[in-house]
Formats: C-alpha cells, structure tokens, sequence
C-alpha cells in the first residue's frame, strides 16, 4: 500500500511537471516573476490535495502503529526517492521551495515510523510475561506468535531497507532501547567517515541485534519460572531453530542474512546449540546415570509429568 501511494504521489508530481510545461508553452507572460505567480497558484491545490491525502494515510497509520508499520516505513520510503524532484518543481514557483510542504509531510511519516522502532522493542518485551505465551512453554512446547511475528516482521525489512536505515540514523543508534539509559551518540560504533550506505548497514546491524537478542530473551524468560523441564525442554529448542531456520538458513528473502552482522548470526547459532544441549540433558541424561534403574525411574517420572 505504501508503495501503491508512492505511485499515486509520482502521478501528481508528474502532473504539476506539465502544468509547468503547459503554462511556459501557452501563457503570453512576458516575465519569468509572472510565470512563477501563475504557477503557485497552480500548484497551491495539487500541494493541497497531497496534503490532504498524506494527512489521512497518517491518521491510518497512528490508530494502530503495530498493524501499519510497514505501511509508515514503505511511505516513507517512496516519498525519499521523490523529494529531489519535488524540491526542483516548488523552486519554480515564486517564493521558491522556501515552504516545503512536502518535505513537511516527509518528516510527519518518518516521525510516525521512528515511534514504531522502540514500540517494537518494548512490545517484545512485554511479550515475556504475557499469559499465553508462558502457557505455551509451560504446556505445549509449541513456536510462540512472538516468534513468528518477528520473523514475518525482519523478513519484511529487506523491502524499505532505505527507508529503516535512513530512519534509525535520525533515531540515533541504540535510542530504540527507551528505558534504558541510552543517549545520543553514546557508545556507538558507527564507522567515522564512512560512506552514507555504510553507516546505514552499520545502523541496521546494530538494530536487528537488539530485535532478535530481545525475542531470544522473551523466548527463554517464560521457560524459567515452568514446572515442566521437559516440556521446556523442547518449547525452547522449537522457538530458537525457528528464528534459525527463517532468518539465516531458508529466509523468504535471500538477502536477509546479509543484514546481519557476524555477532547476530553468532548470537543466533550460539543459542541452537545451548538449547539443543539442553533438550538431551534434560530428556535423555536421567538414562545417562550410573545407576541404570535409578536412570530409568527418574526418566519415567519426568515422562509421566510431560502426560
């Protein structure tokens, strides 16, 4: 949908275009001050259905930031990519580009979609306790919505990757973990000098880190207070190779992992194994003791709580 706007917004740029065109070619105006009043007037109501337009996509969005995130940073996104074109249009008119009222609407989406990198963060971790997803570990074992919200939400990254990287510079790194202490410009590790593209990637590192070492803490926060072991035991191992298995071995977009910075793809494949060495400890290690009845006691009992 944000992408379907960006087309609608470029069909009303290119319309103003040949307003312009049209007034040069047609109006017997004898100086270049009188064509730049006419066309201000001509653009005053294009600028004002844009607005008007933009304004209501904005309402959408802040109703519910969770559901429309997306929507906020693919409309962001196409607005970036048309500005430059839209800065040499409004400079023509008289007065030239000194009111932008496009950039305005630009910075009114980015601020919306800057509020949804922390909300996201805080959502993650409100998600730890809630009573659903505690049932989940404590009972079933099963891949928490959680997870699979994520993986949906890092797997869509890759589409508005300008669009996040150019945001969560504005953001600040780290400023996504509100509550937190961060400050602006403390303990970044942004590359000094770099090209623009490099210190977005560098940004966009940092930020898939903390979405998914947040999601691996909300992951194991309900499985300590359990009274199942085994049940943890494989609730765990599910969550964790499924993050894996979506986000770095068979991602719905290849590019993904490539987002990734070394220590997030480590932190990810360090968890596997923990858990997956936690599954056979807690399954199969009763059967591993030296006393082989007592082995098989403490196994059947653990079999029978899992029933």
């Amino acid at each position: 949908m944000g992408k379907s706007f960006g087309k609608w917004v470029e069909l009303v740029l290119t319309v103003a275009e040949d307003e312009y065109n049209l007034l040069c070619d047609l109006a017997p105006l004898t100086s270049g001050q009188l064509v730049a009043q006419a066309y201000g007037a001509l653009l005053s109501p294009i600028l004002g259905l844009f607005g008007t337009t933009l304004g209501s996509l904005i309402g959408l969005i802040k109703r519910s930031l969770h559901k429309h995130m997306f929507l906020a940073l693919s409309t962001y996104e196409a607005l970036l990519k048309l500005l430059p074109r839209w800065e040499s249009l409004l400079n023509l008119r008289e007065g030239g580009g000194g009111n932008n009222e496009v950039k305005e609407g630009l910075n009114s989406v980015r601020a919306v979609g800057l509020r949804s990198f922390p909300e996201l963060i805080a959502d993650i971790k409100s998600g730890a306790t809630s009573k659903n997803n505690v049932g989940l570990a404590e009972y079933t074992g099963a891949v928490m919505n959680l997870t699979q919200s994520m993986v949906t939400y890092l797997s869509k990254l890759p589409i508005v990757k300008g669009a996040v990287g150019s945001a969560l510079l504005s953001l600040g790194d780290g400023n996504w973990k509100m509550g937190e202490g961060v400050q602006v410009g403390k303990g970044s590790k942004l590359p000094l000098g770099g090209e623009a593209g490099d210190v977005e990637q560098t940004i966009l590192e940092h930020y898939i880190h903390d979405v998914i070492n947040a999601t691996i803490a909300s992951i194991t926060a309900p499985s300590k207070a359990s009274r199942m072991p085994a049940v943890v035991a494989t609730f765990l191992p599910n969550n964790i190779h499924y993050l894996n298995a979506h986000l770095l071995q068979s991602s719905s977009d290849p590019s993904l992992p490539g987002m990734m910075a070394k220590p997030t793809q480590g932190l990810l494949e360090r968890n596997q194994r923990t858990v997956k060495a936690g599954y056979f400890d807690s399954n199969f290690g009763p059967w591993m003791s030296d006393d082989p009845k007592e082995g098989q006691t403490v196994g059947k009992e653990r079999f029978t709580k899992v029933l």
